[in-house]
């Protein structure tokens, strides 16, 4: 089996040391007031993000378990007693308070856009876990593991019901084997619906404002109904004609043919009579009309005034139908 994998990078934007908040909170203000006079896209706005983390037993004692700067929490240490495991046979679980950070920023979750090695990965992120399933329930699921895991993060920004958890294991091959059994898995017996979805992390950072993406790497996009990250690797992604994108299942139970987010008719009612675009000419037949499966534009044949093959070399839009005999037209490879 192929190790060949997309991995993310984690990365938690907070503000830059500042000694007065007002001046903050009125610098942000000032730019969402500008974008909005110059009609362009606010920038996201910040939101309250706590990390929880919960480190083994087996690992060493560390007087800081933070993943954030120091200065831009509000942390709650943990208050454990000195413990050095000595037996080789200890066994390691989880207990006690976590160590907490809060923190206001930004959440985003990067993917290589190409594959790579998955050997020397230790961390995996499960996306859109249900806050129905409490720490002590995610610790209970990842119990027969625990023995391999060095550390458990819990992220909760301001995605209602959902939140993420990473798992830091000490290998990789303990690491393979969680991936390979519980990716895909209901979390519980009684909800079959609520599945567990990893992906594979390559490093979790902070970074301060407008820092831009690693490179070569894509943030992923979330689903508008559920508002789970959305990745092709692990669940089905459909873009529909008006250019928004939705998990397949998601969309599947929408109950009609509009798009969930701008209402656009998917499947609008056929006309009596179809005509081309540009020329106003319907053809002969059914057949010497070809309508775009990208944006759906519908053109005349090359054999009429060619205004489909046109539209294809204008937008490199390269999938057509054909409204007659419902084939679909490859411009870039030249066929069916």
């Amino acid at each position: 089996m192929s190790d060949l994998v997309s991995k993310c990078v984690l990365r938690l934007e907070v503000e830059e040391k500042s000694t007065n908040n007002t001046e903050n909170n009125e610098a942000e203000e000032i730019e969402e007031n500008a974008a909005a006079k110059n009609n362009s896209t606010v920038k996201r706005k910040k939101k309250e993000i706590s990390v929880e983390t919960f480190p083994s037993r087996l690992e060493k004692p560390q007087e800081d378990w933070g993943l954030l700067p120091v200065y831009s929490r509000e942390a709650t240490p943990l208050q454990e007693k000195e413990h050095t495991p000595e037996d080789p046979n200890e066994i390691g679980f989880f207990s006690g308070n976590p160590f907490v950070e809060v923190t206001k920023g930004i959440l985003h979750l990067y993917k290589e856009d190409v594959l790579s090695s998955s050997e020397e990965a230790l961390t995996l992120c499960l996306l859109g876990v249900p806050t129905s399933m409490t720490c002590h329930d995610l610790l209970a699921f990842t119990a027969p593991c625990h023995a391999e895991i060095a550390h458990i993060r819990v992220l909760r920004d301001s995605t209602p019901n959902q939140y993420m958890a990473l798992l830091t294991f000490r290998n990789h091959d303990a690491a393979n084997e969680f991936y390979e059994t519980f990716n895909g898995a209901p979390f519980n017996s009684l909800e079959p619906d609520s599945i567990c979805r990893a992906v594979w992390v390559s490093r979790v950072e902070w970074a301060h404002d407008d820092l831009p993406p690693p490179p070569g790497h894509t943030e992923l996009p979330t689903c508008p109904v559920c508002l789970e990250r959305m990745d092709e690797s692990v669940d089905g992604v459909l873009t529909i004609l008006c250019n928004h994108s939705f998990h397949t299942g998601c969309l599947d139970q929408w109950s009609d043919s509009t798009c969930p987010v701008c209402r656009f008719v998917q499947s609008p009612e056929q006309a009596e009579t179809s005509e081309c675009e540009q020329c106003g000419r319907s053809g002969p037949s059914p057949d010497s009309l070809w309508i775009c499966l990208i944006c759906g534009h519908i053109g005349c044949g090359r054999y009429q005034g060619g205004h489909a093959a046109s539209h294809y070399r204008e937008s490199g839009h390269c999938y057509a139908l054909q409204l007659g005999s419902h084939r679909v037209w490859d411009y870039k490879g030249n066929l069916f």
